[in-house]
């Protein structure tokens, strides 16, 4: 089960503002309350509401009759609850015919920036071993380019004892990263995937890994330099 998240008090102002409608969850989503639910681009809103209801429309709000009000909080509308009726279909029609679903307001996207740079901050390599570029972005990139200066550690990727799809997402995103090293050690418990700057320090990472196995801590991954 994912733990809490617990946010910064800066973010939970933040989040309290906007009326305590947004979380993120252990997959590192942006989704809205009542819910939780992911936001639908604005085109797609309008062709589900717009001339009419259509078929995937009304799946949606079948499928979760708090469909309207999630997306409503996605694009920040506020609206008077005396406005809502039935499952919100004529209230959503009104709302992308006002344009007010075109795009996301700044202040929510700035939020959602702040609100999942914490979350990737608190999640272990361990955790992180299913989604690579969330690994690359939290221990390799700044800003969105390869930067050495950030992360001055071997990083160990605890992956599956088998090889598998995740083990091959995670080898192809440190890949295509320029400048970084990686290598794979099986070790008799465990398989891991060492990632950093320096290909000495990675080749003797995964060169200790069997002897160091008993003591290494996968839930950190952390192998100084």
């Amino acid at each position: 089960m994912t733990q809490p998240i617990k946010f910064s008090p800066c973010l939970r102002t933040i989040t309290k503002i906007f009326a305590e409608t947004v979380l993120s969850t252990g997959l590192g989503r942006f989704q809205a309350e009542p819910g939780p639910m992911d936001r639908v681009e604005g085109a797609r809103l309008r062709s589900m509401f717009l001339p009419k209801l259509s078929r995937e429309g009304q799946k949606a709000i079948g499928d979760n009759l708090s469909f309207v009000r999630c997306q409503l909080n996605h694009y920040g509308v506020q609206i008077e609850e005396k406005e809502f009726s039935g499952n919100g279909t004529a209230l959503m029609k009104k709302v992308l015919q006002e344009g007010k679903c075109d795009r996301v307001p700044g202040h929510i996207l700035e939020l959602q920036q702040k609100m999942h740079v914490e979350w990737l901050g608190q999640r272990t390599p361990a955790q992180l071993s299913t989604l690579p570029d969330y690994v690359i972005a939290k221990y390799f990139l700044s800003f969105g380019q390869p930067d050495p200066t950030k992360t001055t550690f071997i990083v160990g990727i605890p992956l599956g004892r088998d090889i598998d799809v995740y083990s091959e997402e995670m080898t192809k995103a440190a890949s295509n990263i320029a400048g970084l090293y990686h290598k794979k050690a099986l070790g008799l418990k465990t398989h891991t995937l060492f990632i950093g700057w320096d290909a000495a320090a990675v080749e003797k990472a995964a060169s200790g890994h069997v002897v160091q196995e008993k003591s290494l801590d996968i839930n950190h991954g952390h192998t100084p330099v």
